[in-house]
Formats: structure tokens, sequence, C-alpha cells
């Protein structure tokens, strides 16, 4: 069954999926077969039921345990029984196997994450806790500000490049986003002016890797990073660093948030504001308009909130 694996990476490659989700497929497929060998004794996928794949489903909830010794969470379970599906789904396209019986597989129902979303005034208070008067805190103001303003992904932010952003023209490139796809946004005027005082003020400190010091004489000379957002030793801001700032942030408002909180608020407030969601599907990078919709019934949700509590006031 293994043999597969390969030829349909293989195929994924050319259709240029991004490295992170070839080996989350590869780590899928390779935990059913694992599954199906070991406590099924099957050796061919034509053997495969649909009540074997879902009885891999209760094995990898009840049963598999992570490096941390934890159970998988609700979300990681319906991502591995998604690639499972896709997986078989491919399959039966190549004539490999004479059914599917994925085709059915049902997937766990998750909880909205965009029930936790800011309002206007919580993402300017969050925002403002950065100080713009250190080198560091400007950094991250521009950040912050440059999240807001586009909506871009946590992975899409920390592969900024220089290049990317264009303040005079008020654009900013994503290159090679999420599916390996690309996309020009808008930056708006404040997230400009910020971006403007970063580049001039606090990153070329950060690129000798002296967190604000003013480059000695006798300093050594090292190679430059072109990442857009330097962390205080010069190099690229990472990734998990990125995470950690906002969330300290975040804790001084007593405010939950992440970088990817910043996305729902663009999302969330730009519709409020009338956007179309088609529009807002392109700025996002969305393949499919499922998941902008997501957005659009929250924000319906909130409207009959609002109607409920002003019914409240009026009596």
């Amino acid at each position: 069954m293994r043999e597969l694996i390969p030829v349909y990476l293989l195929q994924l490659q050319a259709k240029n999926y991004s490295p992170s989700t070839l080996k989350q497929r590869n780590r899928a497929v390779e935990k059913l077969i694992f599954y199906l060998e070991t406590h099924l004794k099957l050796t061919s996928f034509n053997e495969v039921t649909k009540k074997d794949l879902e009885g891999f489903s209760l094995w990898l909830e009840k049963d598999y345990l992570k490096t941390s010794s934890e159970l998988i969470s609700k979300g990681s379970l319906k991502q591995w029984l998604s690639c499972i599906k896709k997986f078989f789904s491919w399959m039966s396209q190549q004539k490999t196997i004479l059914a599917n019986p994925a085709e059915h597989l049902s997937l766990p129902v998750l909880k909205s994450k965009l029930t936790n979303l800011l309002t206007q005034k919580q993402v300017s208070d969050l925002i403002e806790q950065a100080d713009p008067n250190t080198t560091i805190g400007l950094r991250d103001r521009a950040l912050m500000e440059t999240l807001y303003a586009t909506g871009i992904r946590h992975m899409e932010a920390h592969n900024l490049d220089l290049y990317d952003i264009d303040t005079r023209e008020q654009i900013l490139m994503v290159r090679e986003g999420k599916g390996m796809k690309s996309r020009l946004l808008p930056l708006t005027e404040n997230s400009c002016f910020w971006l403007d005082k970063y580049l001039i003020d606090s990153r070329p400190l950060l690129a000798f890797g002296l967190k604000g010091q003013k480059p000695k004489k006798d300093s050594k000379v090292r190679p430059i990073s072109n990442a857009l957002f330097l962390s205080g030793r010069g190099a690229r801001f990472s990734y998990i660093m990125i995470g950690q700032i906002i969330r300290q942030y975040a804790i001084k408002t007593n405010l939950k948030a992440n970088p990817h909180t910043f996305r729902h608020c663009f999302a969330s407030h730009l519709l409020k504001a009338g956007a179309d969601v088609q529009h807002l599907k392109r700025l996002l990078g969305h393949s499919s308009l499922d998941d902008t919709q997501l957005y659009l019934h929250l924000t319906n949700d909130d409207l009959g909130n609002s109607i409920k509590r002003f019914a409240l006031d009026e009596e």
C-alpha cells in the first residue's frame, strides 16, 4: 500500500501544493496504513470498507497519542480524515480502487473559531499597546497595523520581504500564499505610515542585530536579511515569536488574540461596512466562497444579537 504514497505526493507537488500540505497528507496516509496493517491485517486499499475508516477515526480520537502523550484535537482529527478522503478520491480517479469507501465518511463538526472577534476599538487598543518610541515596539506596531489592514495569514506575514511592499503605491504582494497562490493587496494610509516609520527608524537598527543600540564603528558586518520584519538579532522575525508577542500585548488589554485574530477582524469589519463577499474572497485568498461565507454568517448573527439587545432596551 505504501508504494502509492510517492506517486500521490508527486502529483500534488506537480500541482504546486505547499511542502506543509504534502507533509500533512503523507503523515495522514502513513497513519492510516499503520492502522490497517496493525489492527485489521489488511494489505490492500481495495479491502478497506467505510466501517474500517470509521474505526480508524475512532482510534485516532480515543487511542492515538501525540508525542506529548495527549489525544489529538477535533480540529486535527478533521484535518487528518479530510486528507484520507482526498487520498481515496485520488485513488478512485486513478482507478486504483474499485469503490471509494471514504466518499460518505463523516467529518467531525467543529465549533466556529470566529466567535471571539474583537470590536474595532478593541483592535485599536490592542495595536496601541506597542510602544512606537522603542525600536521593538515600532516594529510590532507596524506588524499589527499590516495584519489588520490586509487580513494576511500568520505565515504570509512571516514570509514578507522588503520588496513585497510599496508604500508609495500602497500595495502589498503575498507571494505563494496558501495553495502556492500569489495575490496583490491594497494597503491603508495608516498602515503605510507605520511601515514607513518602521523602515526608517527601526529596521536599520534591527538589521545590525543590536536591539536598538547604535552600531559601533568596529561592529562585525553580517549579511542583512531581506525579510520585512526582523528580530532583535537582525534575522527574519520567527513565526512563533510573531504569535507570542501578539498574545503578550493581548494579555495587557485583557483580550484573547493571536495573529489570525486580525484576519478574522479584517474580514468581519469589512463585511459590516458593506464590502462585497466576492471581493473579500479575493482579498483573503480563499479558494472557496464557503470559507468566506463563514464571516457573512457571523455578521448576520451579530446583527441578530444587536436587534435582541435593542428590543430588551426598549422594554
